[in-house]
Order: structure tokens, then sequence, then C-alpha cells
């Protein structure tokens, strides 16, 4: 699979598409945050399309640094942050919602931590594969089972199918990345992961049906 510029500003382009009509979806404050998580990757997308024009003595050269870092903070500081908190958001039941606030303070812990490390160790990118390569200092692994725990296990903790069902999803693809594009995981899995964020607002519009619809 080849990845590029190209495909980063067209991913962001229709991302932000999806996430507008996302949010158009809602019914609910509390639905927000979840809603916007198609935005929040689209982003992130172009970020990655403006590092693409950075890398290989790209027009924005003098940018691959701060861009890289830019998009490190969305993979590593933002969805630790907002993953378990809009899906607890968007929880209705009690019991649910109980298991979901664990993972808020856990995602908080990580954020901080990745903050930290990202500041601490120097990064930089390559182009390995038609991907992009980041290149930053292996963290301790129970740091990324802390990760991936306040990032998707949220989503297996929902009382909605179809987060679970957008969870398990996350996480078959994120194993497919892994075992494909080991080399390049962290920009594989986020273009994957961004994609897949469309489902959210299909997921709103199921739960947002006419009543009739419920009934037939």
């Amino acid at each position: 699979m080849c990845f590029g510029p190209t495909a980063s500003f067209t991913s962001g382009a229709l991302l932000t598409a999806a996430g507008t009509a996302t949010l158009k979806t809602t019914r609910s404050k509390k639905e927000l945050l979840f809603a916007a998580f198609p935005l929040a990757f689209a982003v992130q997308q172009i970020i990655e399309g403006l590092l693409w024009l950075g890398v290989n003595d790209g027009p924005l050269e003098q940018w691959r640094k701060p861009l890289a870092a830019l998009f490190l903070f969305f993979a590593y500081l933002v969805w630790p942050l907002i993953s378990p908190l809009g899906i607890y958001l968007l929880e209705t039941q009690k019991k649910n919602q109980r298991i979901l606030s664990v993972f808020i303070p856990i995602g908080i812990a990580t954020a901080c931590y990745m903050l930290w490390f990202i500041f601490h160790y120097d990064h930089h990118v390559t182009v390995v594969h038609h991907s992009i390569q980041y290149h930053i200092h292996k963290f301790a692994n129970f740091v990324g089972f802390l990760y991936l725990g306040a990032t998707y296990a949220p989503y297996l903790f929902s009382s909605y199918k179809g987060v679970r069902t957008l969870g398990v999803l996350n996480i078959i693809f994120a194993a497919i990345s892994r075992y494909m594009y080991w080399v390049t995981f962290d920009s594989v899995w986020c273009f994957f992961a961004a994609l897949l964020s469309i489902g959210i607002y299909f997921f709103l519009r199921w739960l947002h049906r006419p009543a009739e619809a419920v009934a037939g």
C-alpha cells in the first residue's frame, strides 16, 4: 500500500466532510466530543500531509520537526485524553459509566507521561516503503498497554453494540498494521483508525433513528 501527501490530504478532506456531518447528527451536548473524533482525525491527517511535504527535501523541510511533534502530540496525547472521556459522556448506563470512569485517569496519566516523553527525547522522521516512520525513543511496554487501555479499551465497555464494534475493528486493524507495517506502525495505524472513525456518523444516525423505524 502506498501512502503519501495525496492519501493524507484526501483522507483529511473526507474526514472533514464526514466529521462536519457527524456533528450535525448530535442531539445532546454529551455526544459532541465523541462526534468530534472524525474531525480530530482530519486535523491529524492534514498535519501528516504537510509533514510529507517536509521530507526528502520538500518545500516544508524547515517545518519537518515541529510537524512531526504535532502529529505525535495528537497520536500520543490527544487520543488517550479524549477517547475515554468521549465514550464516557456518551454512555447512559450507570454500570458502564462506572467502568468507563476508570479509564479517564489512566488516559490523563498516560498523556502526561507521553508529553514529557516527546519533549525529553529527540525524534525525527524518515520515509520507509512509502510510509512515514517516526523515530522516537522506545517507551516501556507497560506504557504501551496503558495507552491501548486508555485509547481503545473504553470502546469495548460501552453499552452500545456499534461503539463496541468500532473498538474491535480498531484493534483488528492495529494488529494488521503492526504485522504488515511494523516499522511505520504509528502512521499506518492512525490512517486506518481515522477512516474507521467515519463509522461514528453511521452509529449516531442509527442512535437517533425515528421511533417508527425502531418499531418496524
